[in-house]
């Protein structure tokens, strides 16, 4: 699992998801990040917009960062489609961690965690709504598939789902 917490840049004519930045100068292009991320089961996206699908301009098809992380083999991404409220993830994030930690697929964690935020932030469809699933909505927490170190030990927090990410 990676969990990315970051802002989410629009081109300018706000039509499609442009790259990932930090509070000060770092900007990393959707392209980039996908690829740094290729393969990881499940995917947390608290990125502003990092959700949104728009229609590709020359092809039936969509674009987006959660498109490319699905194209570059991650099986489960969770994003919300809009700006993600700053009130949001740390409500949701411990509800559905402890919900896929005791095994839940991912679409049922998910769930729990949205009826958490509403009922610590209140009606609001834009904080409750945010985060949503792509990709393999039935993905569980499964440590029988974690990574190996060369020593053919498991490697640090391989037992909590958890496999380290290269480069």
């Amino acid at each position: 699992m990676a969990i990315v917490a970051a802002h989410g840049g629009l081109v300018e004519d706000a039509r499609f998801f442009r790259a990932v930045m930090d509070d000060v100068a770092l900007a990393i292009a959707s392209s980039a990040l996908s690829g740094a991320l290729a393969d990881i089961g499940v995917v947390v996206l608290f990125v502003c917009s990092g959700g949104r699908l728009d229609k590709h301009p020359g092809a039936s098809t969509t674009v987006g960062l959660v498109k490319r992380l699905l194209d570059e083999g991650c099986g489960t991404v969770l994003a919300s489609p809009w700006p993600v409220d700053v009130s949001v993830p740390p409500h949701w994030l411990p509800a559905f961690l402890a919900a896929w930690s005791s095994g839940t697929c991912v679409m049922d964690a998910c769930f729990a965690a949205n009826q958490a935020v509403r009922a610590r932030l209140g009606d609001d469809p834009g904080k409750y709504f945010a985060m949503s699933v792509y990709g393999n909505p039935l993905a569980q927490r499964s440590t029988a598939s974690a990574p190996r170190a060369a020593s053919g030990e498991a490697p640090q927090g391989a037992d909590q789902g958890i496999a380290p990410v290269a480069g």
